[in-house]
């Protein structure tokens, strides 16, 4: 491959413009850092910090708690200590590379129209968005700031390849206040560019599924995911992005703790490329 693709989440998709996503990519044909879990890092939301992904664990919880080893950009364990700046008014510690973290209702709710359509700008990304309850109040939980240089997020991403065909699933988690029952649905859509660089042809294909997702009062746990297949064929490169949003909290994620310039350099990397 004469270049590998480098999607974060929140820039491909304007997903919640909040967490600097700069994901370590693996480029072999096993699961980038699957046979290293065993780091506690399962502590991510549940009340009794036991995420497995199903639906009723992950949504109505009154007081979230995240916990874990913090891990850095490069791949390495962070062992460092760390006050992260958040959005709800007490800093996230970070002491000798572990996350101890326990936020309950937010005092600082505003619209969940302002965060699903003006902060995530899902009316773009899918068709015939809805949201059950326009009078909820809610926050996506934002771990990190601009100006204080840096971003704690939970992710994980898998990689392998093919002959002359790149795989990639990334994995994300989100973390969302809502201060009633709400359900947010929409239709899934596909949208295609194409150009020219670095004398390569592009051809992208961004895809989203169905999104149907029922919020419970309390702190809800969001799961992102997106696929990208990337083919080269002389010089064409023709990549398909397939995008899903549901209710879920993986036990393989990780803390990720990124600087600023690292994600700065990503973004402008992704953005030539548009």
């Amino acid at each position: 491959m004469k270049k590998t693709l480098k999607s974060f989440l929140w820039i491909s998709l304007c997903l919640f413009a909040i967490n600097g996503c700069d994901f370590i990519i693996g480029t072999g044909n096993v699961d980038y850092f699957a046979n290293n879990n065993n780091d506690n890092n399962n502590n991510g939301g549940d009340d009794d910090g036991n995420g497995d992904g199903n639906n009723d664990e992950n949504s109505g919880i009154s007081e979230l708690h995240l916990s874990g080893q913090v891990w850095t950009a490069d791949g390495n364990q962070f062992n460092g200590n760390r006050s992260i700046g958040t959005n709800v008014g007490t800093n996230a510690l970070i002491t000798g590379g572990q996350l101890n973290f326990t936020v309950a209702k937010p005092n600082n709710l505003k619209s969940v129209y302002n965060v699903f359509v003006g902060e995530a700008g899902w009316e773009d990304i899918f068709d015939n968005l809805e949201i059950s309850d326009i009078n909820t109040r809610s926050i996506l939980l934002n771990l990190g700031s601009w100006t204080g240089g840096y971003w704690l997020y939970r992710a994980f991403v898998v990689s392998s390849i093919s002959q002359n065909t790149l795989t990639q699933t990334e994995q994300e988690v989100q973390y969302l206040y809502v201060d009633r029952d709400v359900v947010i649905s929409g239709k899934g859509k596909t949208e295609t560019w194409e150009g020219v660089f670095d004398g390569i042809f592009y051809r992208e294909t961004f895809k989203t599924t169905d999104l149907n997702i029922m919020l419970r009062t309390g702190w809800n746990i969001i799961y992102v995911e997106l696929i990208t297949s990337e083919t080269e064929t002389g010089d064409t490169e023709t990549i398909t992005e397939t995008y899903s949003v549901s209710l879920g909290n993986p036990d393989n994620l990780r803390w990720w703790l990124s600087e600023w310039s690292s994600f700065s350099e990503s973004t402008k990397s992704r953005a030539r490329r548009k």
